[in-house]
């Protein structure tokens, strides 16, 4: 399968937070029986790494409870395919990432007493700066006119993909580089808009017994490489 993260999404391990294209067999990864949402929570190694170049990618938005209905929101993504597996737990199921719907329940690790919900899937899209430097977007194809409409722009490595925070937008995401770019340089980035998936190198692993993980900074519960989302 072809289902993976991008290169810097954080996965939760018994040595804290690593990169999961930094994982390596035998780690020990925290994870969760994949049929017991409520199952106590436990490190388990990891038996396989999966690296799979030139994958299309979606932003994968979500937020706790106390800022779903905010105007300036905060909100968190973690970069997937659209075949990677999330649990949802308001249909009790594991379940692609494009199959996703608005409102759904999500399961984090230290969640505690607050709810997060999935919010929505956007598509990368590919452009670059005149120095040949690769950035994704989310946003419809644009001009070189209007690149003040970039909502989100994300810098694309073979160690991370982050995005940059645009002060005109109400909605704040993380992970960011904590800086924003001018007009200048977002004109410049916005003129090489293409309508065109961004394709990058995923990563993915597969657990031992539970076959599960945790991925971003609030750990979003996944399922590793042998689980596979029902489309029911």
């Amino acid at each position: 399968m072809s289902s993976g993260f991008a290169a810097g999404t954080l996965v939760h391990t018994d040595k804290g937070l690593i990169p999961i294209q930094d994982i390596r067999v035998g780690d020990k990864v925290l994870s969760r029986d994949e049929n017991d949402p409520n199952g106590e929570l436990t490190y388990k190694s990891v038996l396989k790494t999966v690296k799979t170049p030139n994958q299309e990618v979606f932003r994968f938005t979500y937020c706790a409870e106390d800022q779903y209905d905010v105007i300036e929101s905060n909100l968190s993504y973690v970069i997937a395919t659209k075949d990677h597996p999330f649990w949802n737990n308001t249909e009790g199921r594991w379940c692609p990432t494009v199959d996703m719907q608005s409102g759904a329940r999500i399961l984090l690790a230290n969640q505690g007493d607050m709810k997060y919900y999935f919010l929505a899937n956007n598509q990368i899209y590919q452009t670059f700066n005149s120095k040949g430097v690769v950035f994704g977007y989310c946003d419809n194809p644009l001009s070189e006119t209007s690149p003040i409409q970039m909502k989100s722009i994300f810098e694309i490595t073979s160690e991370h993909v982050i995005s940059y925070f645009n002060p005109l937008n109400l909605e704040t995401f993380k992970p960011n580089n904590g800086s924003s770019l001018n007009y200048e340089e977002r004109s410049d980035i916005a003129k090489y808009a293409e309508d065109k998936a961004l394709l990058c190198d995923v990563y993915n692993i597969e657990v031992e017994d539970y076959h599960t993980y945790f991925v971003g900074e609030e750990g979003v519960w996944v399922g590793d490489s042998t689980i596979q989302g029902s489309n029911e």
